[in-house]
């Protein structure tokens, strides 16, 4: 992977992540999706930014559900590409840029939403920030990022001599800053932090958190995609949903 590239425009990432969108019983498609949607309000006549868009699924959904506009944005020159090329609601514009450098209007957006993106994101703490002063009075920040548990070691689990899965490992967990996450076949970075780091700095910005969740498949959920099963053994996501006072 090159170092020069945002990391969704590297070639062997961009095109292992699109192979894998197209494989049913994905884990963020059939636990993460769902458990995010259900932290936001009804997005109808809702001003609307998306952090770490993608390709644009949440922005076309978004607009679909009556939001007013949704602006998404995305550090991928090729997301964005993508996103643009397949939307086409007036209410939707895409910008590509890194979060990082974001600079959202102050007091414009009714709800900032941000799903499986925050952990590529150094700093957090002024991006939370910066979410903030770009919210109105009363408006909800929700987002979804990879369990802490998970970022905190190789993303792979422990095996017997026999290649079955004894537990996942945790390791250097209060370690915080960036891992190499294998992921897809290949060595992904990610930011660690722990999950009193992700709570405590929308405290500091003055947040009220008013929801937490660690979603797991259901029973439903593993019977139709059975090797969903390990992924109640220890949490794949937190989410949040936050309201500026």
């Amino acid at each position: 992977m090159s170092d020069d590239l945002p990391l969704y425009d590297d070639d062997n990432l961009f095109s292992a992540y699109q192979e894998m969108r197209s494989a049913p019983g994905r884990l963020n498609e059939v636990v993460e999706r769902p458990a995010i949607w259900s932290l936001m309000p009804n997005p109808e006549n809702l001003v609307v930014a998306d952090l770490g868009c993608g390709s644009g699924d949440m922005v076309r959904d978004l607009c679909a559900k009556g939001a007013k506009e949704v602006l998404g944005i995305d550090a991928s020159e090729r997301m964005i590409a993508e996103a643009t090329h397949s939307s086409v609601h007036p209410a939707a514009r895409f910008v590509a840029r890194p979060l990082e450098t974001l600079e959202l209007p102050e007091k414009t957006y009714d709800l900032v939403v941000s799903s499986l993106a925050l952990h590529y994101v150094e700093p957090y703490d002024r991006l939370v920030s910066d979410i903030r002063r770009a919210l109105k009075p009363g408006a909800r920040f929700v987002f979804s990022v990879e369990h802490p548990i998970v970022t905190c070691a190789r993303r792979e689990w422990e095996t017997s001599a026999d290649g079955e899965r004894t537990h996942w490992p945790v390791d250097h967990y209060a370690d915080e800053g960036s891992r190499m996450i294998r992921w897809l076949g290949l060595d992904v970075p990610r930011q660690h932090r722990t999950v009193s780091s992700y709570l405590n700095a929308l405290i500091d910005n003055g947040f009220v958190i008013e929801r937490v969740l660690e979603p797991m498949p259901d029973d439903d959920a593993i019977a139709r995609w059975p090797r969903l099963a390990d992924q109640r053994r220890r949490p794949p996501f937190l989410l949040v949903s936050a309201r500026k006072m």
